[in-house]
C-alpha cells in the first residue's frame, strides 16, 4: 500500500513539472464595445470568413425568458472591433415573430423563429437564411406547424443541430423532424 502511495505521489510530481514546462499562452482582449441591445444578452457564434467572425446577439432575461425580440447580427474583426451590425426582424400578420435560435448548418446561417396564432391555436416554426453580411432572406421557410387542443398551451418546440452541423433536429414532445443543411426534410 505504501509503494502505491509513493508511486502516485511521484507521478503527480512529474505531471506537475510537465505542465509547468509548457509554453505560456498570450491572450489579447478586444476593446470594450457596446451594442444597441440593452439588458442582458446572449451571443451565438456562427462562424467566420477572412474578414472576421459572425455572431448574433439577442436580449434575454434569466431563465431564458426573452425580454424583447431584439436580435442583432454582428461581424467582429481580428482586433475585436464590431465592423457590422444589422437588426434581424421577422414579422407575421403585422406582429414580430419570437426568436428561437440561430445556427450555422454547413456554412448556411439560419435565423429560427416561431409564431403563436392564438385564434387558430397553431404554432408555426420558420427559418430565414442569413448571408455573411447579415442580409436576411425575407422569404421564410416554414418548417412545421403544431395545433394545440382547446385547453392546452402552445406546444414547446426545441431546436438542436447534429455534432457535425449537417442536420437540424426539431422536437415537439415526442415528435421529431430532421432537416439537412439546406432545410430539406
Amino acid at each position: 500500500m505504501m509503494h502505491l502511495r509513493i508511486t502516485l505521489f511521484l507521478l503527480l510530481c512529474l505531471l506537475q513539472l510537465r505542465t509547468m514546462a509548457q509554453d505560456k499562452i498570450e491572450v489579447t482582449w478586444s476593446s470594450v464595445f457596446e451594442t444597441d441591445i440593452i439588458d442582458r444578452f446572449e451571443t451565438n457564434y456562427l462562424g467566420s470568413d477572412d474578414q472576421g467572425a459572425f455572431v448574433v446577439f439577442h436580449n434575454m432575461q434569466p431563465g431564458s425568458f426573452r425580454v424583447d425580440q431584439t436580435v442583432q447580427f454582428c461581424k467582429i474583426d481580428a482586433k475585436g472591433e464590431i465592423t457590422l451590425q444589422k437588426d434581424l426582424v421577422v414579422m407575421y400578420d403585422k406582429r414580430q415573430a419570437v426568436y428561437m435560435n440561430t445556427f450555422n448548418l454547413k456554412g448556411n446561417i439560419y435565423l429560427f423563429t416561431s409564431y403563436w396564432d392564438k385564434p387558430s391555436r397553431t404554432k408555426y416554426i420558420w427559418a430565414n437564411k442569413i448571408d455573411h453580411e447579415g442580409n436576411m432572406d425575407l422569404k421564410s421557410i416554414q418548417l412545421a406547424s403544431y395545433t394545440a387542443a382547446p385547453d392546452n398551451d402552445p406546444p414547446d418546440v426545441v431546436l438542436s443541430i447534429s455534432d457535425d452541423s449537417s442536420s437540424l433536429i426539431l422536437r415537439e414532445y415526442l415528435t421529431f423532424k430532421i432537416f439537412d443543411h439546406h432545410l430539406s426534410e
